[in-house]
Formats: structure tokens, sequence, C-alpha cells
């Protein structure tokens, strides 16, 4: 049977370079409507330089040519690496948005993965990835600012988790949000195509992971 390639995975080269599947595609120039399969191929990217590469499906799932190379053992030419690989540790940050019993929650409909844990087609909380010399309230404020439109204030934080993914390891910190202001938008229509408010009492089944955990979360300090 053969190997199935993952997005979202982390995948060694026999040479000893780790790489981060980002997408499975097909080449629209050599679409072979017959058989599409043999058109797939595998775009990843370096996981240190941040380079993106593309080969097709089946040379990345290939053997390694031990006539031409007697000495690695490895027996795939891209070998998945264990769960427990991550290049480093990042931060998160979720922000708690409240309205008369209702928070707000943004619905994630791309399909590309961008670094993140990746759930596409869920229900998320504003937030992103904390960057470097920010604190995190100035992260909180700015993903908010730019996922929504909204300026936030009065800002507490209520608590953290970890969120892993194969190859990626989040620390997930928990921001409520006491005050905010302005008139929601769709800013980036590509990575969250509409916003909502939910009672917190009947929220989606489809929650993205880190929100769901950090609503769980507040719901239980609530109580």
């Amino acid at each position: 049977m053969e190997r199935e390639i993952k997005v979202g995975n982390i995948y060694k080269h026999f040479k000893g370079h780790i790489y981060r599947v980002i997408s499975i595609g097909y080449d629209s120039e050599n679409y072979d409507e017959t058989n599409p399969d043999n058109s797939r191929l595998v775009v990843y990217e370096n996981v240190d330089t941040k380079e993106t590469w593309i080969r097709p499906y089946d040379m990345f799932n290939s053997k390694v040519d031990k006539e031409k190379y007697p000495d690695i053992k490895q027996e795939y030419r891209f070998e998945e690496m264990e769960k427990k690989y991550v290049d480093n540790i990042k931060i998160g940050i979720g922000v708690l948005i409240l309205k008369d019993n209702k928070v707000l929650l943004g619905h994630r409909c791309s399909t590309k993965d961008t670094g993140g844990i990746f759930e596409p087609d869920s229900w998320t909380l504003p937030g992103g990835k904390q960057e470097k010399d920010e604190t995190i309230f100035d992260c909180a404020k700015r993903e908010t600012k730019e996922e929504t439109n909204l300026d936030i204030d009065n800002l507490e934080v209520f608590g953290a988790a970890d969120d892993i993914q194969p190859g990626k390891h989040y620390i997930t910190v928990y921001v409520k949000a006491l005050e905010h202001s302005g008139e929601i938008k769709i800013t980036e229509p590509e990575k969250l195509d509409k916003w909502e408010w939910f009672d917190l009492d009947n929220l989606p089944d489809n929650l993205y992971s880190p929100s769901r955990k950090t609503l769980e979360f507040y719901l239980r300090k609530r109580v």
C-alpha cells in the first residue's frame, strides 16, 4: 500500500534537511484526466530557511536509490518524522471579546497552512502569532485590529495551554478584552470569511481547537 503524504507533517530528506508539507496540488500543464494522481505535486518548505519547493508526488514518495547511495539507511527519500519533532515553540494569542453573553468568532475558510495549528472550516477567536519584541497585549490588539477592525482595551490574561500538531508546538495565551469599539469588518477574506456573535451556551461544533480550549477554560472559571 502506497504511503500517504500528509499536509502539515514533517519529513526528513535522506540528505538531512527537514521539511514541512504545505499542500498537495495538481500540475495544470500536464494534468492527466484519466488518472489525476499522476499529476499530483507536493508543495513543501524547509523548516529552517522557509524556502518552498515543489516536486511530483510519486518522486517525493519514492524510495532512496540504494545503488546510488549504498550508505544511506533511510528507506524513503522523505521519511515522516516522529510527532515529537518541533523546529521551535511559538506563542499564539487567543482573544475573548464578549457582548451580552455572546462571544465573537470568525470562520476560518483558508485551506492554506500558514504555519499555525492547521484546521480549516472551523470557528476561531481573534488572535494569532506573537512577533519578536511584541508584548502579549500588543499582539492581542494588533491581531484583533488586523482581523476584525475592532479596537480592544482593558486586557487581562486568564490562562494558557499547549496546542500541538506534528512539527508544531504553540503555547496559546488566553486574553480577555473587557472593552472593544469600532465596526466589525471582513479584513482578510482569504483567511476569515465571516465574523459572528455566538451565545456562550450555544457554540458551534466545529470550533478551532485552541479556541475550544480557551472557551472551555473560560466557561469553567465562570461557573
